[in-house]
């Protein structure tokens, strides 16, 4: 249980022991009572042939199970398909894996389209990959066709903030059997899919790294502020906060990108469990009831169950009339960090930054102030100059989340000076 003065994460230790292997005779066995389908909802319906001389079982990273592979014939030479099964609560799972690479881009690793569908084929979701980074999710609009894409479900775009997600590792969360049972630490290593020889761009080193823009980050997250359901849950934790406690709810993203809250969980003066179990958990929001700022503690564990969760890498506190937020975008950086400078843990007060982190931050609100703005925007200035990938943000009068920028710069006299950074 992952605990801080504002925050703990509800313990999820025990999911990973409810998914098995399925074998190579219940593979055999579930190939004869199933036939796999392209696209179910269009008259370009075809039945997939397994190529059931070839499966493999690839190893599940934070599990000693395996998923098993069965490559699938296909007259889409261009692309590469593999149905994957594995057991959840001893209920057999399955789904399509396709990957198409971008035929005008060459890169080292993998560019281009990653889809997983039901084996009727009904969409889960889908990827763009931009050199073996996932770039964009893709989420079907129901119940919806384009004919401009031969047939194919309607999608809508997600901007993925934490773009050092790999396309050769699919997290089993992917796949949409979390609810299941299944932890979304789990991954598959799917990097047999393309051969470091492949003209598709494939390889099984780690892709190149990168540092995504804070004002595209901000983007996604006043999308997901003006949804209801973040609305109605802030309201709801405010309407809560009178008691003097914290309380916090769980935000979840379907496969069709809607946008849905956990049962509110209550806590103390000092601290709240984190739904982090919760399907398609991608951010919480929770209280400060005694006003004081965003925490150190409240960025350990954003980063902690960003961590355990490919998807969630937000944090939302609402202290003293204000909201600010807490977003995770380049989860190796936040890892390098907590490595460097891990918490200080103290068995009379909160967990805190270290002294060496802290004391910056302290000479900072000498120019920034000790406000909550002040000693956030402090603290946003020290994580950006110890690069450790986190963007922190303030919710302005219309609604929009800003992240929380500044510039230093030497004047003649050697005096600082910081100014701060809008977006355009």
């Amino acid at each position: 249980m992952t605990l801080t003065n504002c925050q703990k994460e509800e313990n999820n230790t025990e999911q990973n022991k409810n998914i098995k292997t399925v074998s190579i005779d219940e593979t055999l066995g579930f190939l004869k009572e199933h036939a796999i389908t392209t696209d179910a909802t269009t008259s370009k319906k075809t039945v997939l042939s397994p190529d059931t001389a070839n499966i493999t079982q690839e190893k599940i990273i934070n599990s000693d199970q395996f998923m098993t592979v069965i490559p699938v014939f296909s007259t889409e030479k261009e692309s590469t398909t593999r149905l994957v099964l594995l057991k959840v609560h001893n209920v057999l799972k399955s789904a399509i894996v396709k990957m198409t690479p971008d035929q005008k881009v060459s890169t080292e690793f993998f560019s281009g389209k990653l889809f997983l569908y039901r084996i009727d084929g009904s969409l889960i979701t889908g990827f763009k990959v931009e050199n073996g980074l996932l770039v964009i999710q893709y989420f079907g609009a129901e119940k919806r066709i384009s004919k401009s894409t031969g047939g194919e479900i309607e999608l809508r775009e997600v901007i993925i903030i934490n773009r050092y997600h790999k396309s050769y590792a699919l997290d089993v969360e992917y796949f949409d059997w979390a609810s299941g049972g299944a932890s979304p630490e789990s991954s598959a290593d799917m990097s047999y899919m393309w051969g470091s020889s492949d003209g598709g761009g494939g390889g099984n080193s780690n892709p190149q790294h990168y540092s995504p823009d804070p004002c595209e980050t901000a983007k996604q997250t006043n999308s997901d502020a003006k949804s209801n359901a973040f609305k109605t849950a802030l309201a709801k934790i405010l309407a809560a906060s009178a008691d003097g406690k914290e309380h916090s709810i769980t935000l979840g993203r379907s496969t069709y990108n809607e946008i849905s809250q956990a049962p509110m969980n209550n806590g103390g003066t000092n601290d709240v469990k984190i739904n982090a179990t919760y399907p398609g958990a991608f951010a919480s929001i929770h209280n400060h009831p005694n006003k004081t700022p965003l925490s150190a503690w409240d960025i350990y564990a954003t980063i902690t169950l960003h961590e355990k969760s490919p998807f969630f890498n937000t944090s939302f506190i609402a202290t003293d009339g204000e909201v600010y937020a807490i977003v995770v975008n380049d989860l190796e950086a936040a890892k390098a960090f907590v490595k460097a400078y891990p918490a200080d843990i103290s068995p009379i007060y909160p967990p805190e930054f270290p002294d060496v982190i802290f004391n910056q931050m302290l000479d900072m609100r000498s120019y920034t102030g000790q406000s909550n703005q002040g000693k956030t925007t402090a603290i946003a200035f020290i994580l950006d100059k110890n690069n450790a990938g986190i963007t922190l943000m303030k919710q302005d009068e219309s609604g929009d989340f800003n992240p929380v920028k500044i510039q230093e710069t030497t004047q003649t006299n050697g005096s600082k000076k910081y100014t701060a950074i809008p977006c355009n």
